[in-house]
């Protein structure tokens, strides 16, 4: 990942489930995994991390079904994940 770039959907997943593990933190398994429409679009390096945070009710998925893993993750959806990763929300 480069530094001065904006970062992908799957990417903020990688990092945000790194620093929680980094923390000691255990996931909560609060969903079942979800098939969205784009699943074989998630790189091989995401697929663990976008499961565990669909699972744990993090990051949830497109109205369309899809999870968008390529789509530049936005304010509003980094914003959300953090105050869900706080327990804010």
């Amino acid at each position: 990942m480069k530094i001065r770039r904006s970062i992908t959907r799957e990417e903020m997943a990688v990092i945000t489930t790194r620093i929680l593990k980094a923390a000691g933190d255990e996931l909560p398994k609060k969903h079942e995994a979800v098939k969205f429409s784009d699943t074989p679009l998630i790189s091989a390096f995401a697929r663990d991390a976008v499961n565990l945070m669909t699972e744990g009710g993090f990051i949830e998925g497109r109205s369309s079904g899809s999870v968008a893993p390529k789509s530049q993750a936005t304010r509003a959806e980094a914003a959300v994940l953090v105050a869900r990763v706080m327990g804010l929300i």
